[in-house]
């Protein structure tokens, strides 16, 4: 249990210094009597920075989906039994779920049984389930049950947590 907290709190760190990072001033801008001013450039100097900005917003991207995702493997291993936990924790596993979210169909978590998954699959369906559940629900925009609702109650905080 002191793993999984230790886990959770370094990924609630890397949380803040990412997108806290966002709302800080980017260097060559200053401010004067709080509005901010930029240096002027030549256009050259400005399509080379945009380049740039494009890829670091790629990066940070890519970055976003594989925390997120990681967190999510982090609550199925939070909710079920100790054993499942072994199993959802061996880098094996992680290393084909979050190949196949960036590869594949980001959309669905269908993706996870192409990857090689089916030797864990029984003991992580629970999980998966509840997953694709939540997923296929709001791709389709239809109303669940309240049974279902509730059963996939901790993804959805997840989505909430790093989309807002």
């Amino acid at each position: 249990m002191y793993y999984l907290e230790k886990k959770l709190e370094n990924w609630e760190e890397k949380i803040k210094n990412k997108w806290m990072g966002k709302l800080r001033i980017m260097g060559g801008e200053k401010k004067e009597n709080g509005v901010i001013k930029r240096k002027k450039e030549d256009n050259k100097k400005r399509k080379k920075r945009k380049g740039k900005k494009e890829k670091k917003k790629k990066k940070e991207r890519e970055r976003k989906i594989n925390l997120k995702f990681e967190f999510l493997i982090f609550l199925f291993k939070r909710k079920h039994s100790s054993n499942n936990n072994q199993v959802a924790y061996q880098p094996q596993t992680r290393y084909y779920i979050l190949k196949g979210f960036k590869n594949g169909n980001r959309s669905k978590f269908s993706v996870l049984y192409n990857y090689k998954i089916k030797l864990f699959k029984k003991k992580l369906c629970g999980d998966l389930q509840s997953a694709e559940e939540y997923m296929s629900m709001k791709n389709n925009n239809t109303t669940r049950t309240k049974k279902n609702n509730q059963r996939i109650k901790n993804i959805k905080c997840a989505k909430l947590f790093f989309i807002k």
